[in-house]
């Protein structure tokens, strides 16, 4: 199984430890990489399934069944004067410079995902280009936050890397900052053991 990121790990590991002790001969190893890496070795047959972004399967044509959904949030620096504000979408964040953190912005970039999620943010809030500092380098944002007093923009799944001291975590209730997670592979039944899990996935997960 390829994943990108730890908390996807961290996320996947109950489920998978599930299928292990119900089916005790078969192991899931799991295999580190980038999304595009992913996508390539799903591709090529070098994986027998990976998790990843919906986006990213769905625009291969890719086999999925679903798994979760990260969230947006909004960290809040102590600070900034909207630090007890009751902020609780991106709305409220008008007239503020505005951190948007994307670990994987060179490949947000080239799949068009990037303008698809900004293009949102300017339907549903008073943000403008200017207002924002999009960034994939965690320090970078930190940084700002700390020194700046800026919001960072983020997802649920990266907070496990970000340092949340002197922060206030919002979720945001904006439904268009929400990334969708699946299981993705590329052929449907030449694999009895994937099969077998994707079986087992929906069960647990409720998938579809």
């Amino acid at each position: 199984m390829g994943i990108n990121y730890y908390s996807i790990y961290e996320w996947a590991k109950p489920y998978t430890k599930q299928f292990e002790e119900t089916y005790s001969n078969i192991s899931i190893i799991f295999e580190f990489n980038p999304s595009n890496e992913l996508l390539s070795k799903v591709d090529k047959g070098y994986l027998d399934v990976i998790l990843i972004l919906d986006d990213y399967a769905s625009n291969l044509g890719l086999y999925t069944c679903s798994a979760f959904t990260s969230k947006g949030v909004i960290l809040i620096p102590e600070g900034s004067p909207l630090y007890d504000a009751g902020i609780t979408c991106c709305r409220q964040l008008a007239e503020q410079h505005v951190v948007i953190l994307i670990e994987e912005l060179p490949f947000f970039k080239r799949t068009g995902h990037l303008d698809a999620l900004l293009d949102n943010i300017y339907h549903n809030t008073s943000l403008r280009r200017e207002d924002l500092i999009i960034t994939d380098n965690i320090n970078q944002a930190l940084l700002l936050a700390s020194e700046e007093h800026y919001p960072i923009v983020t997802y649920e799944d990266k907070l496990y890397k970000i340092d949340q001291k002197k922060k206030r975590t919002v979720y945001i209730s904006d439904a268009f900052m929400h990334s969708r997670f699946v299981f993705a592979w590329k052929q449907e039944e030449d694999n009895a053991i994937r099969k077998l899990f994707i079986i087992f996935i929906r069960q647990a997960c409720g998938g579809v």
